[in-house]
């Protein structure tokens, strides 16, 4: 893997991040929507702690959608112009810019769901969803750019990932 195809690769999950974003904020705005036009007979029968919940969770919903778009928007852009940290210390072979990062992988229904999980010295923690034909390379791309970092998602790594932050 390249220096291209990595950023290439970070644009895609940004990408993927605002979709989501995009979901998430549609679902809420379809959440008001169904609240406001719908019957007022309806409403006036609803308890008042189911309604408070419901206009609670239509509010979360749609800042958290608001949040993950602005989020991935300043990534996109800090990535288009070269200024995300992770990209920055690949540039400046900055080989203690990653202190830990590990394979997690989540079972689901109709698969498995694998993600790079990358832990800064920063404090940023940044997910890359992958496939399972590219982990491989990923990891090898980090393992090549990274050589100080912890590798592995194990207890030990975790608690020397907590002394390193400090």
């Amino acid at each position: 893997m390249t220096d291209a195809e990595f950023k290439q690769l970070l644009k895609v999950s940004s990408l993927k991040m605002k979709l989501i974003g995009v979901l998430l904020t549609t679902f809420g705005l379809l959440l008001v929507w169904m609240l406001t036009t719908d019957d007022p007979e309806a409403l006036k029968n609803t308890p008042l702690a189911e309604e408070i919940f419901l206009w609670s969770l239509t509010i979360f919903v749609s800042v958290l959608g608001l949040f993950t778009i602005y989020r991935n928007v300043r990534n996109s852009y800090e990535i288009k112009r070269g200024k995300h940290p992770l990209l920055k210390a690949i540039a400046n072979q900055d080989q203690n810019y990653v202190l830990w990062f590990y394979l997690s992988e989540a079972k689901v229904n109709h698969g498995e769901i694998y993600q790079i999980m990358i832990h800064s010295s920063d404090g940023r923690r940044l997910a890359i969803p992958s496939f399972l034909s590219k982990r491989k390379h990923i990891l090898n791309y980090l393992r090549k750019k990274f050589p100080n970092a912890l590798e592995g998602q194990t207890n030990e790594n975790a608690e020397r990932y907590k002394n390193l932050k400090k």
